[in-house]
């Protein structure tokens, strides 16, 4: 981290009852990055806090207004997916606009819960952006994993946005919603760079691709099972393509015949706590980055599926229970 007089203020927004263990490490690990810049915490009222996990941060309780509860009503995303996740996901976004309010003329990093900021993060790149910006992931969707705003009306110009577009089509992922927004207010917009054949001097930032190839995928969408080196060929970002190099506390990757360039950021799909710290994300990394790692198997994350495609599983497998029943009875009375 560079040595920069001014500072955005870094926000993670958690709307749920509970922090995961992840989060937590997350949170201390961006307080040890960076103890100077102001943090806030956004979280569900009556979430349970322990006031160790949120040393140097300040937390502030989100309530759904009637607005968005309105806007909500109408919806037509899966309710049921993960408790909503799509939802809460969308609507993480929205609680930025309550929260920028606070420090309206300071800049905000909206930072994802299972994002990883490495101590190379180009601080003063940011203090001098004057536009919105987040990521591509592919050639649909653009990804919140960092979302920046200059200002408090940026980002309520962004809120309003999303709140119009959800209206016109109330099945409006996250996801989309930013895409849209991009493609309406090309001049609003600055696209943060992934891939090093593009890449400045600031560097290159992960969406999500780098992160599950290089620490895993999320094993809760994989049946219980985490693995690594995996290519993501809908993506924009090509990390199959890369050279890597590890040291204390960076990661530089290139492309052929390119520079390198510092990556400056990892989404951690897989959610794995260990990784949160760095020492053992650079070894995780490298591993992978030398092709010595192995898949595992999270019996958690296995019954944590999604109810709805357990219970398809499990109506599967009664249906195959009763055929090779009814087979055994044709044989015996034969």
């Amino acid at each position: 981290m560079g040595n920069d007089l001014d500072s955005f203020h870094i926000v993670l927004v958690h709307l749920s009852k509970r922090l995961p263990r992840y989060l937590i490490s997350n949170l201390e690990h961006l307080q040890s990055v960076f103890p100077e810049f102001p943090k806030t915490l956004v979280v569900s009222r009556g979430t349970r806090l322990s006031s160790d996990a949120v040393v140097g941060w300040s937390v502030y309780e989100y309530v759904r207004n009637r607005e968005t509860e309105e806007l909500f009503s109408a919806g037509k995303l899966d309710p049921t997916f993960r408790e909503g996740f799509w939802y809460v996901s969308l609507e993480r976004l929205l609680a930025l606009e309550e929260v920028h309010l606070r420090f309206p003329d300071e800049p905000l990093l909206h930072v994802e819960s299972d994002v990883l900021l490495m101590p190379t993060f180009p601080t003063m790149f940011f203090n001098q952006m004057k536009t919105l910006a987040w990521q591509k992931i592919d050639e649909e969707e653009d990804v919140a994993s960092l979302v920046f705003s200059p200002s408090a009306a940026q980002t309520s110009f962004l809120c309003q946005s999303i709140r119009t577009a959800y209206c016109q089509n109330p099945g409006l992922s996250d996801m989309r919603a930013l895409r849209k927004f991009a493609s309406d207010n090309p001049e609003q917009i600055t696209y943060l760079e992934m891939n090093p054949e593009t890449a400045g001097s600031e560097g290159v930032f992960d969406p999500a691709t780098a992160g599950v190839y290089l620490l895993g995928n999320d094993p809760r969408n994989a049946r219980g099972v985490e693995r690594y080196g995996q290519k993501s060929p809908k993506h924009l970002m090509r990390v199959e393509t890369f050279e890597w190099q590890f040291t204390e506390n960076s990661i530089l990757c290139r492309a052929s015949g390119t520079e390198w360039v510092q990556l400056h950021s990892l989404h951690i799909h897989s959610k794995r706590t260990s990784f949160f710290n760095l020492s053992n994300l650079l070894a995780q990394a490298l591993k992978v980055a030398s092709g010595n790692a192995k898949a595992r198997f999270s019996l958690r994350a296995f019954l944590s599926w999604p109810r709805d495609i357990a219970s398809d599983v499990l109506r599967v497998s009664s249906i195959k229970k009763l055929i090779i029943r009814g087979r055994r009875t044709i044989r015996g009375r034969r």
